[in-house]
């Protein structure tokens, strides 16, 4: 990922996953009244203090959605997203967005299973395939080398990141 900052009013970057662990990327990128939210992948590790339908911030606030790649740990966590009111559009490369229904039915089923665990004990509802119908409408596939302005004064730009078919370097142009 690389964020190109201008002399704007400050942009600000918090980092919410695979900040000290392997799993669960997403990032929240803040500038003015627009909020991108960097990958959204879920957690799989024993410290994982989030459960994979809950979040740090209110879905509902996210404008957008930049996604790198399609492990679950980058993108597993978007139908819960969804689930949960996110109503922006996600961007992606074209063979990510081809693939991205597979990861998250998987993904989907994962959490349906871990629900019905936890709700022995607790109310968790996982998210459902009609979440993830919901995210695969509102992708939005971008070619390599590409630039599409996503907001007035935010553009962005993917690079081949040679990891897995479709996955990619954002270059995110502020300013």
């Amino acid at each position: 990922m690389s964020v190109i900052f201008s002399h704007q009013p400050n942009p600000k970057v918090t980092f919410l996953g695979a900040a000290g662990t392997v799993t669960g990327s997403m990032h929240l990128l803040q500038y003015k009244d627009f909020n991108i939210l960097l990958d959204c992948g879920l957690e799989r590790d024993k410290k994982t203090v989030l459960k994979d339908d809950e979040f740090p911030f209110d879905p509902e606030v996210i404008d957008a959605v930049i996604l790198s790649h399609n492990h679950s740990d980058h993108c597993g966590k978007l139908p819960a997203l969804a689930k949960k009111g996110f109503r922006g559009q996600v961007y992606c490369t074209p063979a990510s967005k081809d693939l991205l229904g597979v990861v998250l039915k998987d993904s989907v089923n994962i959490q349906e299973k871990e629900a019905k665990h936890r709700n022995k004990t607790k109310n968790h509802s996982a998210p459902s395939q009609n979440d993830t119908f919901s995210i695969l409408d509102r992708c939005v596939p971008l070619d390599y080398g590409k630039t599409l302005e996503i907001r007035n004064g935010i553009s962005l730009r993917f690079h081949d990141a040679g990891h897995l078919l479709g996955s990619a370097i954002s270059e995110i142009s502020i300013g």
